[in-house]
């Protein structure tokens, strides 16, 4: 398995071909692990997601998109069970994007959005939670340094 580009402990692993977004928005991608896939497809419960979170000691797993990793829409449940043992045995974070179509299948959905009138301040909300109560939106501004600042104060109409 290669994870190329990043051999060493890193806070990020992302599968598939993501660097040119990455790339794209200006990422370091000398600190992100990629999972090389080009000899053969990657799925939810391939083994070599954990293998690479384990060498790299990554905090976050980036899958883009969804529909890429899927062998079959009838079992995505199940597949995402086997993630989710993952993500517990390596206390690895997991982030998905994904098209709107596989939402109903979600039990737990995060929207991240530009705000209209401020396009470096974003907006992450949460449109569905089947398991417990929903959260409250969090405004946060990324900078020509790509650096976070998380806001207060904000609501909805930042949106609007």
């Amino acid at each position: 398995m290669n994870t190329s580009t990043c051999p060493h402990k890193t806070s990020l692993v992302v599968a598939i071909a993501t660097r040119r977004r990455f790339s794209g928005i200006g990422a370091d991608c000398s600190k992100i692990a990629f999972i090389d896939d080009s000899y053969h497809p990657l799925t939810l419960n391939d083994d070599r997601i954990e293998i690479a979170i384990r060498r790299t000691e990554a905090r976050l797993l980036v899958l883009d998109s969804l529909q890429d990793f899927v062998v079959a829409i009838v079992d995505l449940r199940e597949q995402l069970k086997q993630l989710e043992k993952v993500a517990t045995r390596t206390k690895c974070a997991v982030v998905i994007t994904s098209m709107s179509d596989v939402i109903d299948i979600a039990r737990n959905v995060l929207s991240v959005k530009k705000a209209r009138n401020n396009p470096i301040i974003h907006v992450m909300s949460q449109p569905k939670n089947s398991l417990s109560s929903q959260g409250n939106d969090i405004a946060f501004e990324i900078n020509e340094l790509s650096e976070v600042r998380f806001l207060s104060g904000h609501d909805r109409t930042l949106l609007q």
